[in-house]
């Protein structure tokens, strides 16, 4: 009798599926959960690219650039992050970068909004000169706008194994009507 109880026991299927969901559904939620901070990662970066392309084509745009008008361009920044937070976790700098004769390349003029967050210029500061791409050359007469976008990136979940960084996208536009002039603080 003991024997046949263990033969039954043996052949029987009912816990089986039971058994497989208790190992499997972790696993499951664990991707769930790496596919929503993979999504949301890819989101931000395209957002960032949006906002440093936005920014510097407004502003190469413009021919005499006032500083309301700079102000406009970086609240309109805030609606092209959303749902990020550009105010509480981002910065927003753009540079004009102008060369005239013979004198070397220099960053006119640098404005920063759109956030509060500490970061610095990786083109230069004003007055200075311009670290700019291999490769990328200015002509005497000409200018370029670049808009620098940083955001302090914070992982939803996971935060032991994905890091906490600071991202950063820039983009670089001529402008449309020669050079900018400066526009007051």
């Amino acid at each position: 009798m003991m024997w046949n109880f263990i033969r039954r026991l043996r052949a029987s299927e009912k816990g089986g599926i039971m058994i497989e969901a208790a190992l499997a559904i972790p696993v499951l939620i664990v991707l769930l959960l790496a596919g929503f901070e993979i999504s949301r990662l890819t989101l931000l970066s395209q957002k960032l690219d949006r906002a440093a392309t936005s920014m510097a084509d407004l502003v190469s745009q413009s021919k005499d650039l006032t500083s309301a008008q700079l102000t406009d361009m970086f609240s309109a920044i805030q609606h092209v992050m959303e749902p990020f937070d550009i105010g509480g976790s981002g910065k927003v700098v753009v540079s004009s970068i102008f060369t005239e004769g013979a004198n070397p390349t220099i960053v006119s003029w640098q404005r920063t909004g759109s956030g509060t967050i500490t970061a610095t210029s990786q083109i230069g500061i004003e007055g200075g000169n311009p670290t700019l791409p291999a490769g990328m050359t200015i002509a005497s007469g000409e200018g370029l706008v670049v808009a620098e976008v940083f955001y302090d990136y914070t992982p939803f979940i996971f935060w032991d194994i994905v890091s906490a960084s600071q991202l950063y996208r820039r983009a670089f536009f001529r402008p449309r009507f020669g050079g900018l002039e400066v526009p007051p603080l």
